[in-house]
């Protein structure tokens, strides 16, 4: 798969280049499945929000750690889980 085939690409980039509207309509489309992971990870509604909260505070800090190499949805995915 290339960068191409991402569909966040294009708001993660602008995201990047200080744009708050990308910025925000990116956090809008990966919140719920980070909560929906955390959701079956922790098996509780209120710790599931807590988890994504704490997740993507993690992922719009490392935002500019996202290389691309595979989809952003994947990565973000990811780094809400270590997290």
């Amino acid at each position: 798969m290339t960068p191409v085939d991402d569909p966040l690409l294009p708001l993660v980039q602008r995201a990047r280049d200080g744009d708050r509207s990308a910025f925000d309509a990116l956090v809008l489309r990966i919140q719920d499945p980070i909560y929906a992971a955390a959701l079956r990870i922790l098996g509780d509604p209120a710790s599931a929000q807590d988890a994504t909260q704490e997740g993507l505070l993690r992922i719009v800090t490392h935002l500019s750690s996202f290389r691309g190499e595979s989809r952003f949805l994947t990565w973000a995915l990811r780094v809400a889980v270590n997290q």
